[in-house]
């Protein structure tokens, strides 16, 4: 009978995975994270516009939209995606669509990298996905919505 021998280098590359697995982020974390994490904008749209333009945003950001989901009936979350590329391994977005009156919306932005060593992952697509929200908003109606908070 063989026995398996538990050597430093084993020990090392086990640590190495679960640290890997532990730091990913996945869909489920993105759908569990604290709904005020993130960066943070109101639009002076009503929801139905920003909502159709926050999704078109994820997409003109590079990320694939993986799901839209209404968690309650003033506020919607959308979780993007971004692929492996030769620099990285991939990031996830949450956007979250608040209704918050007729005419004002809140979007929150929340960026994590799949995995937590990726240090050449984008480390936050909110200024991006904010600049083409306003445009799509502005291109929509012909409006200029204003941005009417922006937390620094």
């Amino acid at each position: 009978m063989r026995k398996f021998r538990v050597t430093g280098l084993s020990l090392v590359f086990f640590g190495v995975i679960v640290l890997l697995i532990n730091g990913c982020a996945s869909i489920g974390i993105m759908r569990n994270a604290p709904i005020d994490d993130g960066e943070d904008e109101i639009f002076n749209a009503s929801s139905a516009e920003v909502l159709k333009a926050a999704q078109k945003s994820v997409r003109q950001s590079g990320l694939a939209v993986e799901e839209v989901t209404r968690l309650d009936d003033r506020t919607w979350s959308i979780i993007g995606n971004k692929g492996v590329t030769g620099w990285s391994h991939g990031e996830r977005v949450r956007v979250i669509v608040q209704k918050i009156s007729e005419s004002e919306t809140l979007v929150r932005v929340l960026t994590k990298r799949k995995l937590s060593t990726n240090l050449t992952a984008t480390w936050d697509f909110s200024p991006q996905i904010f600049s083409n929200i306003e445009s799509n908003l502005q291109r929509s109606k012909g409006m200029e919505p204003r941005v009417l908070y922006r937390s620094e």
